[in-house]
């Protein structure tokens, strides 16, 4: 009997360390890895750009370029896919990876910031004086230390500028930066969609700097470069 009501004793301790367990959630979930697809004209590519692509190509695994008509595509694999599937760099989005635009991933970016009055092409308006701070224009310089919606642009190969998604450097500058490390842990994807809201690089709602740069412990939350 003894043996028993300990048994059960047990039992009922597994159940509620479960139930616990189930209710606890992650700030952050990872989601299904996507294929960012980038399209450029090679026409107005300069040679350096083209050779810098190319460079990336041939040192990163989970890029891959070809050449269709007169555009150069570029797939980028961000996320953990099935690698064990893939027969080769070309058939990297055969399996478990979801399309996405390039520039519509980044569009979302630049959306959360024009919904706070930032425009690319226009002078920032801060919406919440004494809390927000001023965005990039494209062409921009980025100093350490900026602030930045989200730290698109410290790949290994940065020019430490800020570029809209239309311009191959945006591509140069995002590979190996921390929203390419962390962006889908810190919940800029979902199946349907893409949200950036998470990101408050710009602080533009007063609630304090936070963006997917945090992910790593000890990164700052503001710009900094790895070249």
């Amino acid at each position: 009997m003894k043996k028993m009501r300990l048994f059960v004793l047990f039992g009922i301790s597994m159940l509620a360390l479960l139930v616990l367990v189930g209710q606890s959630k992650p700030v952050h979930a990872a989601t299904q890895p996507v294929d960012l697809v980038a399209r450029y004209s090679l026409k107005d590519m300069d040679a350096k750009t083209l050779a810098t692509i190319k460079q990336i190509d041939a040192e990163h695994d989970d890029v891959s370029t070809h050449v269709e008509g007169d555009n150069l595509v570029i797939d980028t694999m961000v996320g953990n896919g099935p690698s064990n599937e893939m027969d080769s760099k070309m058939e990297m989005n055969a399996t478990g990876y979801k399309k996405l635009d390039f520039g519509e991933y980044i569009d979302k970016m630049d959306e959360m910031r024009n919904q706070q009055g930032h425009s690319e092409q226009q002078t920032n308006v801060i919406i919440n004086p004494g809390s927000g701070y001023k965005g990039q224009d494209n062409g921009d310089k980025v100093l350490t230390g900026d602030y930045v919606h989200c730290d698109r642009l410290n790949g290994p190969a940065s020019d430490h500028h800020y570029w809209k998604h239309s311009l191959p450097q945006a591509w140069i500058d995002f590979v190996g930066s921390d929203c390419y490390d962390n962006a889908l842990a810190y919940g800029c994807y979902s199946e349907e969609s893409v949200s950036m809201a998470a990101c408050q690089g710009l602080d533009e709602n007063g609630i304090g700097v936070h963006d997917c740069s945090e992910i790593t412990p000890g990164l700052p939350m503001t710009a900094w470069f790895r070249n």
